[in-house]
């Protein structure tokens, strides 16, 4: 067996780099929702996370977006103009698209169980109810994805901590 070349073991290990996921590779999620303060809110709180975030402000702009690129995660917002959450997140999942098997998880003010139901019908891996703390979103996002370790809440405060 010959041995190994200094050459070789720089291009073994570049391999091994590219193929492995990046420890700081940030978690890319895609927020389905209409009402602007929220928006505002919960795309600060995924940015101090250290998401990326597209938004989609309805369900048909979620459906297009979900078939276009690959989300870590999808946030889906339940009552909006256009499409509801709950036929987005059916239409992607019957696309045979990037996002399928994406979790999905619910974000509603309807917290009553009937509602969880519909969501778990639909296709929607978790519920997520408004208004929602930092906390709680972490420990959701935690259950469906590999979330990168957050910065101590103290050192970030959230205004949904409030």
């Amino acid at each position: 067996m010959p041995e190994p070349t200094l050459r070789g073991l720089m291009a073994s290990q570049a391999q091994n780099a590219a193929a492995a996921p990046s420890v700081d590779s940030a978690l890319h999620v895609l927020l389905v929702e209409d009402h602007k303060i929220n928006q505002v809110l919960a795309l600060e709180i995924l940015k101090r996370l250290g998401c990326t975030a597209d938004l989609a402000e309805n369900g048909v702009q979620a459906v297009a977006a979900a078939s276009q690129k690959a989300y870590g995660l999808i946030l889906m917002d339940m009552q909006m103009p256009e499409m509801d959450g709950l036929e987005a997140t059916r239409r992607i999942r019957a696309k045979l698209g990037p996002n399928q098997v994406t979790p999905i998880v619910a974000l509603t003010a309807n917290a009553m169980q009937s509602d969880q139901v519909a969501c778990k019908e639909a296709g929607m891996n978790d519920f997520l109810g408004k208004p929602f703390s930092r906390k709680a979103l972490v420990d959701c996002m935690s259950r469906w994805t590999k979330l990168p370790a957050p910065v101590s809440p103290r050192a970030q405060p959230s205004v949904l901590d409030h």
